[in-house]
């Protein structure tokens, strides 16, 4: 039975683009499902409006009658503060009534009014990413939140541009943002290599951002919105597709808010199911409010200038009010950019928008070769991809957002309250050209611990060439997280993946190197039935994904052992086939489910031996699986 989607999406009214001074009103999420009878608008009031007044009205238009619904503000029950101070009042409209199609709805108190559209439509499984407007966050159809982490790439025309997305995603990089559009729309011949693209991408877990902004800037001809149409329904159903790049630097070439509004519109109307983005460079992106769900910034600011620049942005998209990402610089030596960043200067630029508050990165540029053209730059933007992998369970999973800069102005530090244990995790960038120490929260004062990186807790800036603003960034947790359910007498080495000395990278076995060189063997945070980590791999094509093999162990003849492990998976009945060495039966079968369950096998040595690659496993199944707690027993 088809499920029924709910959109809200800001609108502009007289007073200003989708806020009127004081007042701020905002969907709860893109888009909504009406299984809860309720769409739930987001409002903020100063508290000077809400001394003055006490009813908050919407309004919401039906067929050209006013339905009118009046709340006092004393009795909202709900409310949240969002990780930008902001308090947020939760007021449930109710949609049963609506048409399918564009609603308008109204947001009143005090004489302040705001705008928004809600907009019904029908839930397609699988193709569906929300923007989670409490959370500030955006999920995967499977409701997972993610940090998107990518680069655009300039085409998929040549094989080093279709290479990039497998190069990357063994460090993490799910994000990937080609140049799609064409003002004339494409030919079967590209159309063909698009759509083979995206197919890749989808077996590798890659998240494509796809680009409209060709199309959209267009004039308003009734010629753009038939080529819009063609683009849009051709790729609307492929799993692959995560977002929709509806401009690029309206502001800069000029294009009227006017025109994206209706883009924005037209796209909704062809597909509900994803966010729509925009990057902004030199205007305020409220200009352009009512056409995009998640805003982008792309400020360039490396020779001339220092990464912290960064922020004059992020304050501009916070006040809108929008999830963001930044666009962060990874060319120079051309144009007006005499050189393009170092290590160190991506290292800070990115902790910055992150730091700030941005839900992922989306580098500006890779092109082999030619984008950084020195690959100790890329090489950090692939490290760091790897070390917000490590700490998405804090940013997207723990508690709130929680500014702990200390008293020294070149430090810049963030907080997070861990998902498990209680653990707290704090990451910092220092600002400026001279070492500092940073002191850390007082409450806090346990022997720290880097999350990332075994070494001294001082953070130390080091001077780049030709004088540039150089950070280097690091994060603690405190405690460390411990696992808690390994059985003593278990053999095998890292069961909980929790020794991870490098980012994302779990210790504890050798790995055979996939036919598939797009297949990936990375720990994640976000999911675990023990401690932190889980095992995520993926397998994107049947049978030629990652053997695991953990470290040799000892066996004694005859002595029975249980080999038992967690696992999870995106899709179910994926195959999991574990192989064993001295041990009978010699090898074993699991189906996974889309929930947590645990799987067992009972074992027998046939040797006795003091070191033996007792197990090794591999995900057979095209698919991606989480495993946790994976041990071997012997019977008591």
């Amino acid at each position: 039975m088809s499920k029924l989607l709910l959109l809200i999406f800001a609108f502009a009214s007289l007073e200003g683009p989708a806020r009127g001074g004081n007042l701020l009103a905002k969907p709860a999420r893109v888009p909504f499902t009406d299984e809860d009878k309720d769409a739930v608008i987001l409002v903020h009031a100063s508290v000077r409006i809400q001394r003055q007044c006490q009813d908050l009205f919407v309004h919401i238009a039906d067929d050209g009658k006013l339905l009118e619904s009046r709340t006092h503000i004393g009795d909202i029950a709900t409310s949240h503060t969002d990780q930008f101070g902001l308090q947020w009042m939760h007021v449930s409209v109710d949609l049963r009534r609506l048409p399918l199609g564009a609603t308008t709805v109204g947001v009143t108190l005090c004489g302040a009014a705001v705008f928004t559209k809600v907009v019904k439509a029908q839930l397609k499984e699988r193709l569906t990413y929300t923007v989670d407007n409490i959370r500030g966050k955006l999920l995967d159809p499977n409701g997972f939140a993610f940090i998107l982490f990518g680069s655009y790439i300039y085409g998929v025309t040549t094989e080093v541009e279709r290479a990039v997305p497998e190069a990357e995603i063994p460090f993490g990089m799910n994000w990937i943002g080609p140049y799609l559009s064409e003002a004339k729309g494409h030919t079967n011949e590209t159309w063909t290599t698009i759509l083979a693209f995206l197919d890749r991408c989808e077996e590798m877990g890659v998240h494509v951002h796809y680009d409209l902004h060709q199309l959209a800037t267009l004039p308003d001809t009734p010629s753009k919105w038939q080529l819009m149409e063609t683009e849009i329904k051709t790729v609307m159903n492929h799993p692959a597709v995560a977002a929709y790049y509806l401009a690029d630097e309206p502001g800069g070439n000029g294009i009227d808010p006017a025109l994206l509004e209706k883009a924005y519109d037209f796209v909704k109307g062809v597909d509900p199911n994803r966010p729509i983005t925009e990057v902004f460079c030199c205007v305020d992106p409220a200009k352009y409010i009512n056409s995009f769900d998640i805003g982008m910034a792309d400020p360039y600011p490396i020779p001339t200038s220092s990464p912290f620049i960064i922020t004059v942005k992020v304050n501009q998209l916070i006040a809108t009010g929008k999830p963001f990402f930044i666009v962060v610089q990874s060319f120079g030596g051309g144009e007006i950019w005499e050189r393009q960043p170092t290590p160190a200067e991506e290292r800070a630029m990115t902790y910055i928008a992150m730091l700030t508050g941005a839900i992922g990165i989306q580098y500006f540029v890779r092109s082999p070769g030619q984008f950084p053209y020195a690959e100790t730059s890329w090489s950090e933007c692939r490290r760091l991809s790897l070390e917000f992998r490590e700490l998405s369970s804090a940013i997207l999973i723990g508690g709130p957002r929680v500014n702990v800069t200390p008293s020294i102005s070149q430090i810049l530090a963030t907080g997070w309250g861990e998902r498990v244990n209680g653990t707290w995790v704090v990451a910092a960038v220092n600002v400026e050209n001279s070492p500092v120490t940073l002191p850390l929260p007082p409450r806090r004062s346990l022997p720290a611990r880097r999350a990332l990186f075994p070494a001294a807790v001082d953070v130390v800036a080091r001077l780049p060439p030709l004088g540039a603003t150089a950070c280097v960034k690091t994060a603690y947790r405190f405690p460390p997280i411990k696992s808690t359910q390994v059985n003593p007498a278990n053999l095998l080495a890292n069961p909980s993946f929790e020794q991870v000395t490098s980012p994302s990278g779990p210790d504890g076995a050798y790995l055979n190197v996939p036919a598939d060189h797009g297949s990936t063997y990375l720990t994640d945070t976000r999911f675990s039935v023990d401690g932190l980590h889980s095992l995520q791999l993926t397998t994107p094509t049947k049978g030629q994904g990652f053997t695991v093999e953990p470290f040799n162990i000892r066996l004694d003849k005859d002595t029975e052992y249980e080999l038992t492990f967690w696992a999870v998976s995106r899709q179910a009945n994926l195959t999991l086939l574990f192989s064993f060495s001295d041990l009978t039966p010699a090898s074993a079968t699991f189906q996974t489910s889309t929930e947590w369950s645990k799987y067992s096998a009972s074992l027998t040595a046939t040797a006795t031996t003091d070191r033996v690659d007792a197990v090794n496993y591999q995900l057979v199944s095209a698919g991606t699986v989480w495993i946790d707690l994976l041990q071997l027993i012997p019977s008591p």
